[in-house]
């Protein structure tokens, strides 16, 4: 029987919990990519990662990429954990394990995983710097005009995701315009990326 385990937490990850969940007798390999926090980008000290989802819409999206992995790979167990809140340096954000009969099955699709994941799963990064804090722009996501406030980019950008970043976007960029970010008091920036994504989210697909 084949398994998928699927989850979002603000725990730390396990390789070891990984593998538990997609070793099988029927399995002659299981592959695994570990995603961790680096302690520098473009030439800044990374002082930590931090995350932030909506669950039931990230969710289904990482469903619907197993089953496409599955779709393409003949593989037996799937594994995706991604970890939620702040994550230090060196500690691991994405774990997705898959296990196969035979090894390129188990490493061509964990490799798939990971790329579907960044593309398509909204999931926003937010990195944290010695010197400030910054979010991380996307360099798959809508192209921005230069030295624009930036809010959150979306790990993945598609259909669902765009018009919710598109949105966060346009305030953003006018609150840029007058000098403050969201987080100022003079901002009336009611609406978190999570809560975005929730109205959108409900509004298309129903309580």
């Amino acid at each position: 029987m084949e398994d998928t385990t699927i989850e979002l937490t603000t725990k730390l990850l396990s390789v070891e919990k990984a593998y538990e969940a997609v070793v099988t007798e029927s399995a002659g390999a299981v592959s695994t990519f570990v995603g961790t926090t680096r302690d520098c980008f473009d030439g800044k000290r990374v002082v930590r990662l931090e995350y932030e989802a909506y669950e039931p819409m990230a969710k289904a999206k990482l469903q619907q990429l197993c089953e496409e992995m599955r779709s393409k790979w003949p593989v037996k167990n799937i594994a995706i954990y991604h970890r939620l809140g702040v994550v230090p340096v060196k500690e691991a954000s994405v774990i997705i394990a898959v296990s196969s009969a035979h090894r390129l099955q188990a490493i061509e699709a964990c490799h798939f995983g990971i790329d579907e994941l960044k593309a398509k799963v909204p999931i926003w990064k937010k990195e944290v710097y010695e010197d400030g804090s910054t979010w991380k722009e996307n360099k798959d996501a809508t192209s921005h005009k230069k030295g624009a406030q930036m809010g959150p980019p979306f790990l993945g950008v598609d259909n669902v995701s765009q018009m919710v970043f598109e949105e966060h976007l346009f305030l953003t960029e006018k609150l840029a315009q007058r000098g403050l970010d969201r987080h100022h008091p003079q901002a009336c920036f009611p609406l978190s990326f999570t809560q975005l994504s929730y109205s959108w989210w409900h509004a298309h697909n129903g309580p």
